[in-house]
């Protein structure tokens, strides 16, 4: 990860997009010209849709069984406050060490599930909350998740094998990955995932070693996962409108956010919002 890069500056964005999706929504990097929070770390994105390791696929297991963890390696992934805070929690890191600012003047990344965030140090930049990437250790020349835990390659696993670090409190985007609501709201669907998830030829960035299909997706965990990544990030952008209506520092976002998700909790009779309490 390279600190102290300058920001890069983008043209000013068109309007944010504010509607809503059927589900996660996880793109590969468009860059790795990133804006980390205060320090300006590296920014990223890294899925696992399910399965806690990666290796060689065992009889009746699912694409990650058999993957290196190509997509903790390809995609951008949108996080939410509470995503980032449970991992603050797990691991002791500091939000900016967990999460960055990822550009996004062109709308790749936010589409219609994420929302866009500004900040005053460059309020004409429309970024997105992501997870953090870091140089791999042993695919050189490419970058994972902060959270892949890798193995050298061997000749059985000539890319090595990846295991999330952090499984247990991995961000609901990487959770609900390949899935999507069907338009009744209630179906959930299987999507295609691509042969690559960054253009090139360097191995690292080859996904699923093959099709994911609704054998491969428990039918009684999976809908409630997607409904809580929709739900979570509903009520993210209700927060980011407010952020961006009178956007600080980055140094002041964590604070902000704290303040809000420390109130989502009320006895009975609280009239007060968590977003009208941090306002």
């Amino acid at each position: 990860m390279t600190h102290g890069r300058p920001a890069p500056r983008h043209n000013p964005p068109g309007a944010p997009r504010t509607g809503g999706d059927d589900g996660p929504t996880l793109l590969p990097l468009p860059t790795l010209t990133v804006l980390g929070g205060g320090e300006r770390g590296g920014c990223s994105g890294g899925g696992c849709g399910s399965g806690e390791g990666c290796g060689v696929e065992p009889e009746g297991g699912t694409p990650c069984d058999g993957c290196h963890a190509g997509c903790c390696r390809s995609f951008a992934v949108p996080v939410t406050g509470a995503d980032v805070f449970r991992l603050t929690r797990e691991t002791g890191r500091s939000f900016w060490e967990v999460a960055c600012r990822w550009p996004d003047a062109e709308g790749k990344i936010s589409r219609r599930y994420a929302p866009v965030l500004y900040f005053a140090d460059d309020p004409q930049a429309a970024t997105v909350l992501c997870l953090t990437h870091e140089p791999s250790a042993t695919l050189p020349g490419s970058t994972k998740c902060r959270f892949l835990q890798e193995t050298p390659p061997t000749a059985e696993n000539p890319r090595g094998t990846g295991r999330c670090g952090v499984y247990g409190q991995r961000p609901a985007s990487c959770r609900s990955f390949p899935l999507r609501f069907a338009s009744d709201g209630h179906l959930v669907k299987v999507h295609d995932v691509p042969a690559r998830g960054r253009s090139g030829t360097h191995p690292a960035y080859e996904l699923c070693p093959r099709p994911w299909t609704a054998e491969d997706v428990d039918p009684l965990t999976a809908p409630g996962e997607l409904a809580a990544a929709r739900w979570e990030m509903d009520f993210f952008r209700r927060v980011a409108a407010a952020w961006n209506g009178a956007p600080r520092s980055a140094e002041a976002f964590p604070a902000f956010l704290e303040a809000i998700y420390a109130g989502r909790i009320a006895d009975g009779g609280a009239a007060e919002t968590p977003l009208r309490r941090a306002a």
